[in-house]
């Protein structure tokens, strides 16, 4: 059995023949076939929803003050002390990705502590190149202001302090005369 569609192109009338049922052994296979499509395109359409919708309840979150202290703790391992004061932080986790941008000002002795943790001494244009790019689409927060000159960068290539991903990192930023510390760890599966 078959049907026919008559179209109407470019002013010439065609007619298309299409089959309404396949003879014997044909049938099932297509069948299962078009149903396995079927089955895969909503498939498809179900998981870029999801997609997105876990992008958009993702969103970055910044704190201040007390509040911004336990992303300290979180990033150093450590408790900070009352010379650690005027924190900002900002953490992104998306998926199989974590990104943390802190600002505090803190004594000498603390950063000291810090850069024990592994970090070495780097090229400010590293520094620079990994921490410019936006997270999450947007640029970077108003505090985010590292100093551009009389200023020391440091690195390390692991960073597992408060993250549990396959590849980490980090950064850190001070100058010489202002007690500001600017710190950026990564993580990402």
């Amino acid at each position: 059995m078959v049907a026919g569609i008559r179209a109407r192109y470019g002013g010439r009338s065609i007619r298309l023949w299409l089959p309404l049922a396949l003879p014997g052994i044909l049938s099932l296979p297509l069948a299962a076939l078009a149903v396995g499509l079927a089955v895969l395109c909503a498939g498809i359409a179900v998981a870029a929803v999801l997609l997105f919708a876990l992008q958009m309840s993702s969103v970055p979150v910044e704190t201040h003050g007390d509040e911004a202290r336990p992303s300290f703790h979180s990033a150093f391992g450590f408790e900070p002390g009352a010379d650690v004061r005027d924190v900002h932080s900002l953490v992104y986790v998306f998926m199989d990705s974590a990104q943390q941008r802190l600002r505090f000002e803190a004594s000498p002795e603390t950063v000291d502590r810090i850069l024990a943790l592994g970090l070495e001494p780097v090229d400010c244009a590293d520094f620079d190149r990994e921490t410019k790019s936006p997270i999450a689409g947007k640029p970077a927060p108003s505090w985010w202001s590292p100093p551009t000159e009389a200023r020391v960068c440091y690195r390390a290539s692991e960073w597992r302090r408060g993250l549990s991903f396959s590849s980490t990192g980090a950064f850190l930023c001070r100058s010489a005369g202002h007690p500001a510390v600017f710190f950026y760890s990564f993580g990402v599966d």
